[in-house]
């Protein structure tokens, strides 16, 4: 015949009731914690706000998405749009994206505002330039062609005088020019001969030149012989113009 042990036994029956009590103890307090977790999420939830819902998709439907525009202040702000039942989507713009855009924007700079500078740097030559061929043609003004008898490289009377003129010329604005003195003759005669003659009459002005005091090294020689007329007319006028001795520089 079985008993009831709490009644049987005083011991046992303490024991039982103390582990029921703790049971319900244990139970109570974790209820408690999971109130108190729920207590806590609802005023997270009570300050933050309420969290936006997650929006849903459907497969058919169209995104579009958010593009961060820069701001003339460095700052970056958004520009959206979306579809009535799409949602929005963002896209997130890289830190750096303001400074990008005013690199690209430093690159792309127009070229007719480089140009200047490219001139500028080559500006300062252009009238050292001018000068230049301005002196050379003052200096070959100043110089007086010597002319010829026909068929003759001897110096005429008068050749003496401008000579002398040329060589004080040459004397004081030579410097490190090299002159060249073109031997000259007229249409009549062969190819050949005019081309001796021109270089005898050349010949006939350096030497010359050279004993009035111009450096010989500064003086070059060549003849043109008929190949390049001074006048084309077939006149006796014409022809003496062409026999004659041209002073070039090198």
């Amino acid at each position: 015949m079985s008993q009831d042990v709490s009644s049987t036994t005083p011991e046992v029956g303490q024991l039982a009731e103390t582990m029921n009590a703790s049971e319900s103890l244990v139970s109570g307090t974790t209820n408690s914690g999971e109130r108190a977790k729920d207590t806590e999420e609802r005023q997270v939830m009570d300050i933050a706000g309420e969290a936006p819902p997650v929006p849903t998709f459907h497969e058919n439907q169209s995104v579009q998405p958010i593009f961060a525009t820069p701001q003339t202040q460095g700052n970056v702000g958004t520009s959206s749009s979306s579809s009535s039942s799409a949602g929005e989507n963002l896209v997130a713009s890289e830190p750096d994206l303001v400074g990008n855009m005013e690199e690209m924007e430093m690159i792309q700079e127009p070229i007719s505002q480089q140009l200047p500078l490219e001139i500028a740097k080559l500006s300062p030559r252009e009238p050292e330039i001018v000068q230049k061929e301005q002196r050379i043609e003052e200096f070959l003004r100043a110089l007086e062609d010597v002319y010829f008898d026909y068929d003759r490289f001897g110096l005429r009377k008068e050749a003496y005088p401008e000579l002398v003129a040329n060589a004080e010329v040459l004397s004081t604005q030579l410097s490190d020019r090299t002159i060249l003195l073109e031997g000259h003759c007229d249409e009549r005669g062969t190819e050949s001969y005019n081309m001796i003659l021109g270089k005898r009459r050349a010949l006939a002005v350096k030497d010359y030149l050279v004993d009035l005091g111009v450096p010989g090294d500064k003086l070059q020689v060549v003849s043109f012989g008929k190949e390049k007329p001074f006048c084309h007319e077939q006149t006796r006028e014409c022809w003496q113009a062409n026999r004659r001795v041209h002073f070039a520089v090198k």
